[in-house]
């Protein structure tokens, strides 16, 4: 924690946050009670997160986006990218089989499709400094809901049972090239 002048700036989680002083004389002169986050008397208080004015700036570091195209993956022929880097976090479009140059082989496996597609995320991540152990969100179209069983058996493989990320699985009638699933994924390095 820093004190300059009027102003506490106080480490919390992912960034510094200015807060007004301990004691509450300019919340009383002002008629307005203490703001407060968390148990009373844990002494932190925080501006309605709502007003920008009282974050840090932000940093070119957090505010620059990469939009990239992977290697691993055929060339793009849609408006979008394969890769979005912004900060400490990296999107990764959905990956079905077919985008992947040795993808025809496994088409209509959905266990063989689930391995090709997180090998190849994994590859993607490690390509940009991340693990998969960064990841923090998932999304799974598979074409039959029915087949979630034979999907997870492949997916769980590639990560650690205690460090599982946030996912959604949805059933999408058709997916690109006639495959049977699609992964979109989130990391964020630590």
């Amino acid at each position: 924690m820093l004190t300059l002048g009027l102003i506490r700036i106080v480490r919390i989680a992912d960034g510094w946050t200015r807060t007004p002083p301990r004691d509450d004389t300019l919340e009383r002169a002002a008629g307005s009670k203490p703001i407060g986050i968390g148990p009373p008397g844990h002494g932190l208080r925080d501006a309605c997160p709502a007003d920008r004015r009282l974050l840090p700036p932000r940093t070119h570091e957090t505010t620059m986006r990469r939009h990239l195209d992977s290697p691993r993956l055929k060339p793009r022929t849609s408006p979008y990218s394969h890769v979005v880097i912004c900060g400490r976090d990296c999107f990764v479009a959905g990956i079905v089989a077919a985008d992947i140059p040795e993808g025809e082989t496994v088409i209509g496996n959905v266990e063989g499709e689930t391995e090709l597609v997180m090998r190849t995320i994994e590859g993607i991540l490690a390509d940009h400094g991340f693990g998969m152990g960064d990841l923090v969100r998932v999304d799974v179209h598979l074409r039959d809901l029915d087949e979630i069983h034979v999907m997870d058996r492949a997916y769980g493989r590639y990560l650690d049972a205690d460090a599982m990320p946030a996912r959604t699985t949805t059933q999408s009638e058709k997916l690109y090239g006639g495959s049977r699933v699609e992964i979109t994924c989130m990391a964020r390095r630590r």
